[in-house]
């Protein structure tokens, strides 16, 4: 699939929160507790390392984080990559965030 067509199929999929500027990617409107996931070339991809790729390219081992803590959330202003280490950190009670560099 091309760029701009994953693109656009991504953006058709999402509901725009006006309050939080979350993109909370439905296209079923389904509920789930986990990842939204899409296929491409065949394969599972989750949404939100899609949209972050789209945006600002290779992601590498790296973990994507959100930093709305919506895990329906694709909006790539709203996610920054972190090492697994580092990502592991910021889930602990003592993690302090600085201003995530994307």
């Amino acid at each position: 699939m091309k760029v701009d067509a994953l693109r656009e199929k991504l953006m058709r999929g999402i509901r725009k929160d006006p309050i939080t500027e979350c993109w909370i990617y439905s296209p079923k409107a389904r509920l789930t507790k986990s990842y939204p996931r899409i296929i491409i070339g065949g394969r599972k991809a989750s949404v939100h390392r899609v949209m972050y790729a789209l945006k600002y390219g290779d992601i590498g081992n790296n973990q994507i984080h959100h930093i709305c803590n919506n895990k329906r959330c694709i909006n790539p202003d709203h996610l920054f990559s972190l090492s697994f280490g580092d990502h592991r950190k910021h889930h602990s009670p003592n993690w302090i965030v600085s201003t995530p560099k994307h």
